[in-house]
Parts: C-alpha cells; structure tokens; sequence
C-alpha cells in the first residue's frame, strides 16, 4: 500500500482577516435551486442500507490496514467493479461475495437494476458538479468472455469491453490512458497490478468535482497549527468561513458537520472526536448506525469552520488483506474460485488495485477513484467553532441516499 499527502501551496499573509465569509446570495452556488431528494423504490432502500454498511466496514478495514496513515477511498468504485465481477461468480464464489457485498437475499437482476438506477440518479443529482463514472471490461484475445457476462455489464453497467493481448506492452499503455481520460489525468497507471498472465481486468472510473455552496474566501486562508496523531505539531494552510452549515454534536463520541456542494445534493461530512485519542482506535468502533444516526440528526446553525487545504493520493491492494478481512477470500483461491459465469476457462481474481485523488481547497473538492480487478484463467441558532485542527474523519456524501463516493482520514498533515 502507498499513501502519499501533502499541502498544497496557497499564497497568503499574516494581515489577512479572520472570517472568509458569511452566507450570501452572490456566492458560487448559493442562488441554485436546492437538491431534489432521491426516492428509491422500497427494495431499493434495503440494498442502500446494504451498500452504507459495505461502505463503512470496507473504510475501516483499509484503516486497519493503513496503521496510522492518512486513508482516503471510494467505497462507490469498488462497489461498482466488484459487483461487475460478481455477475460472473457461482457457487461458493458468488454466495461469500453476495454477502461481503451485501447482494445477499437479492436476485442478479435486482442488483444489477439498483446498480444502474443508482448510477443515473447519482450523474442528475446537481447539474452544477461534475460526477462522472465509467466502466470498462478488458479480455485476452485468447480467453474471451462468455457472451451472456458481456451483455450483462453492457446493459446495467455502460461497460465499454476491449479483446486485447496482455503480452503485448502497448495492451497496458492503453489501459492506463483509459483510467487518465476517466479521472481528468488525475490517477495513472492502474495496470502496475497486470501481467502477462492476466486474461480478465474489469475497471471503475469515478471522478467527482464540485465547488463549495459557500466559498472559501482565499484572503483568509492563514497558517495555523494542526496536530498530527503523534503529538507533533506542524504549520498548514487553514481556510476560514462563518456560514449556515448543518452540524450536531449529539454523541459523545463524535461531532459532526456537513459542507454542501452546488445545490446541496453532496457534500462533505467531516466527523471529528471529541478526546485526543488515536483516531484509528475511534475509527474501528465507527458504524454505518453511528455514521448515519449522527446524519439523521444534523441541525442548522451558524458556525465557523476552519478546515486545512489538502492534497492526496492513495494506493491500495484490496486483495492482500483488506477484502479477505470483509469475508471475501474464495474468489481470490486459484484452487477454489468459481468465475464460471465470466469465462468457459477456469479463473481466479488475482488482484483488486484501488488508486484515488483527492483535492480540497478554497473553491471546493476534485476527487478520483479508480477500481482495478484483475483475473487470471487456468484453464437552535448559535455560532459554533468547528476547527479541523487534528486527526479527522471525511467523506463525500450523497445526502439523499446516503451513498458514500469517497471516504478518508487525515492522521497528519
């Protein structure tokens, strides 16, 4: 695994003011209609629950697996490949994934429509951000697909499928510039997983930018102090602003605040503990019940928010550990997979690589994930202060489904 975060560079100065600004109407967004809450037919609702369970428990098992590193991942992308690859599983191999997945209890079609459904309403949430997601299955031409997993992936899934030859070095060159073109150049080389030996790679493309509904006045970005989870202190670029956010702080554990995008259809939640204690530790008790209790209780009020202007890039291979810790191992057992419903060749998934951008600043959030799997055949108004001013927990969320694009944490800065 290789995490790699920074600051970035803002120009500022010692004499700039406090407040960045207050909610006004000529703002970047603020004049825009608000969100049209999405509703999901009833067995819908059950599969979303389903997916913000996924969500969490795949975020805090990449913790785990981080150990004290900044995390930053798109539960939505590896969803999304996996359940592609799921269309191709059977036996044992499709039940331990059902279940990981949370598919359990559902039939193919059920999913692979939620899957769709989702997708389309996720892209017409907010014509003011930008959420583009993209599906892409690669095959050796001397191991193709079975001809009914293709249509599957093409009908529910918009994947553009490729016959290719994994031996010849300009198959992986194409590859990446596929994963460039899909996250605006933000994420590279999510072949460096692939061989020659591989027949199958199955590719989500999820890239997300959006502009804060308030701003972030760039005159009162300052230095101030963050406290790494050692202890150390160090100097960052700290935006400022005073607005109407919604927040709680009814846990005792956690507190919570909401920063809307565009129309308010996403946002960022950021949730911080209240002790300074390790936050892996607050990290690994966290539910989607918790995580979703506190959304259900956010309330509006004024608050100042000092939030650090930040960078990063991720790198994960989920098979290693991650996914196996979640329950998912067969799949990954040359000896025991079944992916017959992929290939008339026996296959085994050989790696699932998740590599994500992110980058937050004055005018809002550019995000990016890519999902790689690759398969190998064998045969009450009050003003409130909210300073991101050590270890925390953040996501961007989808507020009327509670899907969950991206998560992360920062442990130091």
């Amino acid at each position: 695994m290789k995490t790699n975060y920074f600051i970035l560079s803002v120009v500022t100065g010692w004499a700039l003011t406090l407040f960045a600004c207050t909610q006004e109407a000529d703002q970047p967004g603020a004049a825009l209609p608000d969100a049209e809450p999405i509703l999901l037919k009833e067995e819908f609702q059950v599969k979303t629950e389903k997916n913000r369970s996924f969500a969490l428990e795949l975020f805090k098992a990449t913790v785990r697996e981080a150990a004290g590193e900044n995390v930053f991942i798109s539960p939505y992308s590896v969803n999304t490949a996996l359940a592609m690859a799921w269309n191709g599983a059977a036996g044992e191999t499709f039940d331990e994934m059902s279940v990981v997945l949370g598919n359990e209890n559902f039939t193919r079609e059920q999913i692979n429509e939620y899957a769709k459904t989702l997708t389309d309403v996720l892209i017409q949430a907010d014509p003011s951000t930008e959420l583009r997601i993209a599906n892409s299955l690669w095959a050796d031409h001397t191991t193709p697909f079975l001809s009914s997993f293709v249509q599957t992936n093409q009908t529910w899934y918009d994947a553009v499928v490729r016959n290719v030859d994994f031996n010849d070095p300009e198959t992986f060159r194409t590859i990446d510039r596929w994963g460039l073109d899909h996250t605006h150049n933000k994420i590279d080389h999510i072949s460096a997983g692939m061989s020659t030996q591989t027949s199958f790679a199955l590719i989500n493309a999820t890239y997300f930018n959006a502009k804060w509904k308030y701003k972030f006045d760039t005159s009162a970005t300052r230095k101030e102090t963050f406290t790494n989870h050692t202890g150390q202190k160090t100097t960052v670029k700290m935006m400022t602003q005073t607005a109407d956010l919604f927040y709680t702080s009814d846990h005792q554990d956690w507190k919570m605040l909401s920063l809307p995008y565009g129309n308010g259809a996403f946002s960022m939640v950021i949730l911080m503990p209240y002790a300074v204690e390790p936050l892996d530790q607050k990290i690994a008790s966290l539910s989607a019940d918790m995580y979703y209790g506190l959304v259900e209780r956010l309330y509006l009020s004024s608050v100042t928010v000092k939030l650090p202007v930040f960078q990063a890039e991720c790198t994960y291979s989920l098979h290693e550990n991650i996914l196996p810790a979640l329950g998912m191992r067969q799949a990954f057992d040359k000896n025991k997979a079944n992916l017959s419903g992929m290939s008339a060749s026996p296959a085994y998934i050989n790696g699932v690589v998740h590599k994500t951008y992110v980058e937050v600043n004055e005018e809002g959030t550019e995000a990016a994930g890519l999902t790689a799997v690759e398969v190998i055949a064998t045969s009450v108004p009050q003003e409130i202060r909210f300073s991101v001013d050590r270890p925390f927990v953040y996501s961007i969320l989808e507020n009327s489904t509670g899907t969950l694009l991206f998560m992360g944490c920062v442990n130091e800065l």
